[in-house]
């Protein structure tokens, strides 16, 4: 979860480091403005709970569509 917390710091610190980025978390709101705070582009964001592996396995599609691949995840729920 990206929206606070620990999620939050580590996206902001990635970003700051020039990584691409794509978000989720439960709290849509939350994410929308982190992403406009840290300048992300177009299809960063997905709304994802990640105790549910569908909706997880939608946002690393969404991040290969995205990006072309993964490099890393970071599985942060609080």
């Amino acid at each position: 979860g990206a929206s606070s917390g620990l999620g939050e710091a580590a996206a902001r610190l990635l970003a700051r480091e020039g990584a691409k980025l794509v978000l989720g978390a439960r709290r849509l709101d939350r994410l929308q403005v982190l992403a406009s705070e840290l300048s992300l582009g177009e299809g960063a964001i997905l709304q994802t709970d990640v105790t549910d592996v569908g909706q997880v396995r939608r946002l690393v599609d969404h991040a290969v569509e995205t990006h072309g691949r993964v490099d890393v995840i970071i599985n942060n729920a609080g």
